[in-house]
């Protein structure tokens, strides 16, 4: 496996796909806001100064406003996981380059808290429009920079133990990374999960603290962090012990 060729500047809307604690609502999704991702001002100007000039707080604000789905009330769908979901969620909002999101396309990454799910009809349909804040508390270092990448692709069903093809981020890093993996289907799943990392993408070694304790058993979500060194390619692996599963996994660097 080598490393993947991004897709360039063909980003549309009608390739986006959400993932919600491991459940698939692409199909009820209809649009969203923002996609926060910026540091507030201090504004230090005095009396003689002729321009206003700011520093930054060294505060990150991230988090989704006003994410547009439709009331869809059968089991699993957007209207009941986002009644219920007003704690702890996980979201990936990720972006396909002219098709299905794939390996190397981007991601927005969030561990939120659920702010609102207000009911509404729009041309007579039902909808719902949440709004979701970063949770300090899923948080070690505060709220990491959320836009990551896909490392495991929601259309390639794992039926085997797997190395996927790797993702090159320009050079290595030493803070370490954090990764979201959401299980959105599976069948008698039994798998360890775990990234890997390589300086020449050939000779890989396991990420120091990069593995999930999720194994596919069930409809499932899980964040993890690490602080080890990274490499300048890194991917996804699954090793298999029984079943078949469909998985999303992303990965950002801090």
């Amino acid at each position: 496996m080598t490393a993947v060729t991004q897709s360039g500047k063909d980003k549309t809307l009608r390739w986006a796909r959400l993932y919600v604690s491991g459940y698939n609502l692409s199909g009820d999704a209809r649009s969203f806001g923002t996609l926060a991702n910026g540091i507030g001002e201090v504004e230090r100007t005095g009396w003689s100064e002729a321009h206003r000039n700011f520093i930054s707080d060294d505060q990150r604000m991230v988090g989704i406003s006003d994410l547009q789905v439709i009331m869809n009330d059968t089991t699993g769908r957007a209207y009941n996981r986002l009644i219920t979901e007003s704690n702890n969620a996980l979201i990936d909002l990720v972006f396909g380059g002219g098709g299905e999101p794939a390996i190397g396309d981007p991601s927005y990454m969030l561990r939120s808290e659920q702010i609102s799910a207000v009911a509404s009809l729009d041309a007579r349909l039902g909808i719902l429009q949440a709004n979701f804040a970063a949770d300090a508390g899923q948080y070690t270092a505060g709220a990491y920079n959320p836009f990551g990448v896909v490392l495991q692709d929601a259309a390639t069903q794992i039926t085997a133990t797997i190395s996927e093809d790797s993702v090159d981020h320009g050079a290595a890093t030493t803070a370490g990374g954090w990764a979201n993996l959401h299980v959105i289907t599976t069948a008698s799943g039994d798998y360890a999960f775990k990234l890997q990392d390589s300086a020449n993408d050939t000779d890989w070694s396991d990420i120091t603290g990069a593995a999930w304790t999720i194994d596919g058993s069930a409809v499932a979500a899980e964040s993890i962090e690490f602080t080890a060194n990274t490499a300048q390619y890194v991917r996804f692996v699954a090793t298999k012990t029984a079943g078949s599963i469909y998985a999303v996994c992303t990965f950002g660097r801090l």
